[in-house]
């Protein structure tokens, strides 16, 4: 009984993890078109996202509320600050490159998260872990010069190291979080910072002006952002799920997959002819794929 309640167990965890990385292939595709067709700044899709998030509120009926310390209550919160906070790097890069290489450009995370183990926690690495982090780092290199864009294929790899050490952050910081709390509880408490991440720029002057101008055009796109944030919420629901039942680094490699997704996914639009479908998909495809497959080979090495 107790072997199959593990086996049970690991089998979520690889459901949780895939899936999450399934839907986060949807989300960039769908991110990447409303930095190309809806927002006139990219920084838009971090407060329409975080205001989208309020959609979370339908989760409050299954919460046990047994609230833990204050100081678990804060890391919680502060797991949403930091994940919007990368969100800011990843919307600009996206502006600059096709959202298959921006996915790749994640798989930084992990080869980030060890690292920052070993400085934070004086872990010590093995061979395979120093083996797949340069193979993760060589391999954002390479697909950085598949970028059709020559001028700006740079920008997107310095926008995501970031953005990628803001993930890590919030990697860190939920392993602590979900020891001591209720993951659902938990959840929601990050929820409630990414809300407030977005809220909070709206003070300035500088950021309502340009948000004011644009409200209709916004505004009738609404159902657009609340899609795009269902499916991020259900990918992150997913992904923070696999972390409180798995090691944060394992959740990481199994999420390298995604730019994988993300180039199917785009391949399939162009087929059925949406428009919504990157053409730069096609360029030098196959070497695009390699490397997809050094960084899926990089994240098995350091599992």
């Amino acid at each position: 009984m107790e072997r199959k309640g593990v086996a049970k167990r690991v089998y979520m965890w690889i459901f949780l993890a895939l899936t999450s990385s399934m839907l986060w292939a949807v989300v960039h595709v769908l991110d990447s078109d409303c930095v190309d067709e809806i927002f006139e700044k990219p920084w838009f899709g971090v407060i329409t996202s975080s205001l989208a998030s309020v959609v979370a509120v339908v989760l409050l009926p299954f919460v046990v509320w047994d609230w833990p310390s204050w100081h678990i209550v804060i890391l919680a919160m502060l797991i949403g600050v930091l994940i919007q906070a990368s969100q800011a790097f990843y919307f600009h890069a996206l502006a600059f490159s096709e959202p298959g290489i921006v996915a790749a450009y994640w798989n930084l995370v992990p080869a980030l998260l060890p690292a920052a183990s070993f400085v934070l926690f004086r872990r010590i690495l093995t061979l395979g872990e120093y083996t797949g982090i340069s193979i993760l780092i060589l391999a954002s290199v390479w697909i950085c010069l598949l970028d059709r864009n020559r001028q700006t294929r740079w920008w997107p790899f310095w926008l995501m190291i970031p953005a990628s050490l803001l993930q890590v952050s919030a990697f860190l910081v939920a392993d602590v979080v979900y020891e001591e709390t209720s993951f659902l509880l938990g959840f929601l408490l990050a929820v409630v910072g990414i809300v407030v991440t977005g809220l909070v720029p709206l003070i300035s002057s500088r950021v309502r002006q340009p948000l004011w101008e644009n409200r209709r055009r916004l505004l009738g796109f609404a159902h657009v952002f609340v899609t795009i944030e269902v499916i991020n919420l259900l990918a992150l629901f997913c992904s923070q799920g696999a972390i409180d039942m798995g090691v944060p680094s394992l959740v990481a490699a199994v999420e390298a997959t995604i730019p994988g997704h993300v180039f199917v996914l785009s391949l399939l639009l162009m087929a059925c002819g949406s428009r919504r479908a990157d053409p730069r998909v096609t360029h030098r495809l196959i070497p695009k794929l390699c490397c997809v497959g050094a960084m899926a080979i990089g994240a098995w090495l350091m599992r």
